[in-house]
């Protein structure tokens, strides 16, 4: 990864850290989230959800930012489903049985 893509990277950690989510084991799907949500945050300077952006460029203020207001809820009910690669469950998965939103200690890692 690239500076640019370690920062949100870091960004994204200390985000889910904070919810008790872990990235989904899919290497390749958060490598590919976070190399696109990143590329959005170089070309408009704001980090467009890969997910949801709507507008052919990325448009700053038009587009949702990541995370989104949606995105715990998404998470909760897809990641024991098949998880569709247009939402936020492609990125990241609750650590165990635990409801959006609380803290997890320190076991929690991404």
């Amino acid at each position: 990864m690239n500076t640019a893509c370690d920062t949100n990277l870091q960004r994204l950690i200390a985000i889910a850290r904070k919810h008790g989510l872990v990235f989904n084991p899919d290497s390749a799907r958060v490598t590919k989230g976070i190399g696109l949500m990143t590329g959005k945050h170089l070309a408009v300077g704001e980090y467009i959800c890969p997910c949801k952006q709507q507008h052919k460029p990325a448009r700053k203020g038009m587009d949702k930012t990541c995370p989104c207001a949606e995105w715990l809820e998404e998470i909760a009910r897809d990641e024991r489903s098949t998880i569709h690669p247009r939402n936020c469950a492609g990125l990241a998965v609750h650590t165990g049985d635990r409801k959006p939103g609380r803290r997890q200690s320190s076991q929690t890692s991404f």
